[in-house]
């Protein structure tokens, strides 16, 4: 059954119908009052859409009561809007004031059809909607269902909450968000009167409607004209004053300082502790435990944060009136309120300076733009002086511990509450002393740059982190739990294979350390023929690029993360013991950009590097002005960050012989990890084994990535996974193996190019050439899209396999097709080398080819075979030089080379070339002795 929420139809009616509510737990049902002026519908209702209602607002403040009157009016135009409409929601709190229902009706063809009729009434629902945020707020919901309802019909609800909060005295507050463009509505109006006499404040914030204002009876009513018009689009880097969408606002409080002064009363500490009661205890035992006032409130704060478990009660008066301190200790729960009067309590009893201060969670730096109300906050926490300083202890945190005395609060506005009243303060924030996260990693990239990191991993988090990673153990399963652990890692460090996932408290530093090790795709990459390693990882990556094109943008600030610190520390330990290794970059940084602090330390000692960085955040705004230098720094920065350099010799994976391999920490581990990881896999998890598969082949254990890829097939089979053990297969001569699995993918997916063409070659390699150039014709007869490919597979088969006019043939109309298309004039000098026909005008089109890409690896492989079959050593072995410059991995080329080598007379170079290429293709050989080559 759909249902609507009345609550919910906008974000206006959202605020309007959750305005604290009723004296009772029972609606009200009565006409309206006297002041309201009901508006007239319109003849006719938007129909285009069910979320475009008629409404009207009228709200009155008087003698601290803020009365809100609500009328909706929807429109039925499909079964759609029908069900959207089918419940109708109207929420309340029983403590603060009444719901009043003054209509519901139906309007069909002019006549109007009474749902309160004869008894009929809301049923009443308590929704404790935010007890998973650990609130709860003694909402109650009345709920009825339009009994009746059609296409064509008008569905009409009039109600009213009234607003009473004792605890304002009389002083009465609102607000609420204007409706804005491009909300649909089929119109809007809303009214705010109050007495003329005692008129409260108000204001419009974030937009310029007209408005007009009229007195009558005793009482002033100011209209507003809605929609307002769409707000002007805003950075989202922006500061939060410039992305605030447009409110009304009506207070009764003259300043920041009668705020202040009248929610002091509500913390007072006299007289509430019980003597020789439990917490009376506590303090004693705080007091015997240091004579030293900072450390005494670091422990009473720890008592509060540790003990206390966060509740927020706002029923029965507790939206400001915190609970009492025995009462809290006693039930061991409670929310802001009830924990910052609990501490303030403690420390007072400990003879220690300590005032209540409110601050706002959510609006922080519009706080100043609010009139001023108690309704600008949502938080208060504690303010202690102890040594000449504030010090700032809130209790809903966790974790907090002595040397976080001096950190600041996250909140920049905070208004102190004391008896003679007290004006808004702003906070000079600063980074916090401890990391919220301190990473450490150990490592191993020992033997080669090609093979995965081997990493030990320790992250020690505090504060909310720590707070959840201990919840998670305790309420997750040991699978959930690593889980959990793994996709948290995943998120600080990168998709890796992670095993042995632990988590270890320590309550007196207030942290949970998690360790575990993983392997993580290796992070050289190949760069001006250089393998080369970024090191940073905190101060080399920044990004700070606010767009400030927009001419309405240019004096708009970059609001910058909250108060942070972040502490990394890595240990590589270096390929071949860092023969060669050098450092790019600059290696120690101590600078500010962007509202970041960032230091980079970079020591080597021998074999090892370390790395030690920290990034703290302050909050701080970039203003506008400095942002193109701030840009511009963080960009040098980042180009200046320390890499690794390896030397051109460096060891890569094809050089790794049976010796290395024996002798090497970083294989010995990777292996015995993934062994691990496969061990306590879930019977359905083949991630393991698809991992330690890609990893075999890339190490050269053929057998072994076959026997992982026989797993994850065995239980997900995927076209993905059977072309990739076919080419393992096709790797290692098993031919008939590879054409099977290129078949069953095939199967899988009978429109997959790849395993379509990987099939047909496959059966060619085998002399099925016949069946091969069969299957491809079926797929060129349909034409499409499709066609080029499956001509261009054609064409390649032919070459290797079958009549090279033919193949030459077919790539000629391809070029016809697709003139300078490198890989198709590389094609047909491949075939007319290797099959050695036509071969005077091989060279025009590899030269050709090489002229018109950005990759001509292959193509000068291409090239030099070309040469070698005209016995041009000199210019082969130059082109299959360049060819390995580029892409060295490529055992065809290496092989090629051994044989240019050979006829050269260098032997040894040429036996050393041919076990390189074997050890990465181990039938290039054979598969090239076809050919006389």
């Amino acid at each position: 059954m759909g249902r609507i929420d009345l609550a919910g139809v906008s974000a206006m009616a959202a605020v309007l119908l959750a305005q604290p509510a009723a004296a009772g737990e029972t609606p009200l049902y009565q006409p309206s009052p006297a002041w309201i002026h009901p508006v007239s519908l319109p003849a006719t209702l938007a129909s285009d859409s069910a979320f475009a209602p008629l409404y009207d607002w009228q709200v009155r403040i008087a003698d601290g009561r803020v009365w809100s009157y609500f009328d909706i009016t929807v429109k039925m135009t499909n079964a759609e809007t029908i069900a959207s409409n089918s419940t109708l929601a109207l929420p309340w709190l029983p403590d603060k004031g009444d719901l009043i229902v003054h209509e519901v009706a139906i309007i069909r063809n002019g006549a109007t059809i009474d749902l309160l009729k004869d008894g009929k009434r809301f049923d009443v629902l308590r929704r404790e909607q935010q007890l998973e945020q650990r609130q709860i707020t003694g909402l109650l919901t009345a709920t009825m269902e339009p009994e009746g309802l059609q296409i064509g019909d008008t569905l009409h609800v009039r109600a009213s909450v009234t607003t009473l909060d004792k605890a304002l005295g009389d002083r009465a507050q609102w607000q609420a968000p204007l409706i804005a463009l491009p909300a649909k509505t089929s119109g809007a109006t809303m009214a705010l009167s109050f007495p003329s006499k005692r008129p409260p404040h108000w204001q419009i914030v974030g937009a310029t409607p007209q408005t007009t204002t009229v007195t009558r009876d005793g009482f002033t009513t100011v209209s507003v004209a809605l929609p307002t018009p769409k707000k002007p689009e805003m950075p989202g880097d922006a500061p939060l004053r410039f992305r605030q969408p447009a409110f009304i606002e009506a207070s009764d409080f003259a300043s920041w300082r009668e705020v202040s002064k009248v929610m002091s009363p509500l913390f007072t500490t006299e007289g509430k502790i019980e003597k020789d009661g439990a917490l009376a205890a506590e303090i004693e035992t705080i007091r015997k435990a240091s004579a030293d006032p900072l450390t005494q409130a670091a422990l009473a704060l720890r008592s509060v944060q540790d003990k206390i478990r966060y509740v927020a009660v706002q029923m029965n008066g507790g939206n400001y009136v915190p609970q009492a301190p025995e009462r809290t200790w006693s039930i061991r729960y409670g929310d802001c309120k009830a924990k910052t009067l609990l501490l303030l309590a403690m420390l007072r009893a400990l003879q220690i300076d300590a005032e209540p201060v409110l601050a706002s969670a959510t609006m922080d730096d519009l706080v100043p733009q609010h009139l001023p109300s108690a309704g600008a906050f949502d938080h208060v926490f504690v303010r202690a002086r102890i040594g000449g300083r504030s010090v700032w202890l809130d209790g809903t945190d966790t974790g907090t511990r002595l040397p976080d005395l001096g950190d600041t609060p996250a909140m920049r506005q905070v208004l102190p509450l004391r008896a003679e009243g007290a004006d808004l303060e702003t906070i000079q924030r600063t980074a916090p002393a401890r990391a919220s996260v301190d990473i450490t990693l150990d490592i191993d990239e020992s033997t080669s740059t090609d093979l995965p990191s081997l990493t030990r991993i320790n992250a020690v988090f505090r504060g909310g982190t720590a707070t959840l990673l201990n919840t998670a153990k305790e309420q997750l399963g040991p699978k959930e739990h690593e889980q959990f652990l793994e996709n948290m890692l995943q998120r600080l460090l990168g998709e890796g294979q992670f095993i042995d996932l632990a988590t270890k408290p320590d309550a007196d530093g207030g942290t949970v350390a998690v360790s575990g090790k993983a392997v993580f795709t290796t992070p050289w990459t190949t760069e001006d023929h250089l393998r080369k390693r970024q090191v940073a990882r905190l101060t080399g990556g920044l990004e700070f690029t606010p767009d400030r094109a927009r001419t309405s943008w240019t004096n708009i600030p970059v609001t910058t993360d909250a108060p942070d610190r972040i502490h990394y520390t890595a240990r590589i330990h270096l390929p071949e013991e860092g023969r060669g290794l050098t450092v790019e970059g600059e290696r120690p940084l101590d600078t500010e950009v962007a509202g970041q602090h960032l230091e980079r330390h970079l020591s080597r000692d021998g074999a090892l590097l370390t790395l030690d960085e920290t990034l703290t955040t302050t909050g701080a705004e970039v203003a506008p002005s400095a942002i193109p230098g701030e840009r511009d720094r963080a960009a040098s920065i980042n180009a200046q960050a320390p890499r690794l350099i390896a030397p051109r010799d460096t060891r890569r994976r094809w050089q790794l012989t049976d010796a290395v391999a024996r002798g090497s920490s970083q294989i010995a581990g990777i292996n015995a990890l993934y062994e691990r990881a496969i061990a306590t896999a879930e019977p359905d998890n083949t991630v393991p084994w698809s991992n330690r598969a890609n990893y075999r082949k890339r190490i050269g254990e053929w057998k072994g990535a076959i026997a992982d890829l026989a797993h994850v097939i065995a239980a997900h089979p995927s076209v993905d996974d059977y072309l990739e053990r076919a080419d393992v297969y096709d790797t290692i001569g098993d031919y008939a193996a590879a054409e099977k699995d290129a078949d069953a993918a095939r199967a899988l997916d009978p429109s997959s190019i790849a395993a379509i063409g990987r099939f047909a070659y496959y059966a060619a390699k085998q002399g099925k050439l016949d069946n091969a150039l069969a299957v491809l014709d079926e797929k060129i007869a349909l034409g499409g899209q499709t066609r080029f490919d499956y001509q261009l597979s054609r064409a390649q088969i032919l070459g290797e396999f079958g009549d090279p006019a033919a193949a030459i043939g077919q790539y000629d109309a391809l070029i016809v097709q697709k003139p300078g298309k490198p890989s198709l004039l590389n094609g047909r000098c491949w075939t007319k080398a290797l099959r050695q026909v036509q071969i005077d005008t091989a060279l025009k089109d590899c030269t050709s080819a090489i002229e018109l890409s950005d990759d001509t690896s292959e193509i000068l492989d291409s090239r030099a075979v070309t040469w070698l079959r005209l016995g041009k050593l000199t210019e082969a072995l130059a082109d299959i030089d360049a060819a390995l410059v580029q892409s060295p991995g490529l055992a065809q080329s290496r092989y090629i080379r051994s044989l240019i080598l050979r006829q050269l007379g260098r032997g040894a170079e040429a036996d050393s070339e041919r076990e390189q290429a074997l050890r990465i293709l181990p039938m290039v050989e054979k598969e090239y002795r076809r050919y006389a080559l």
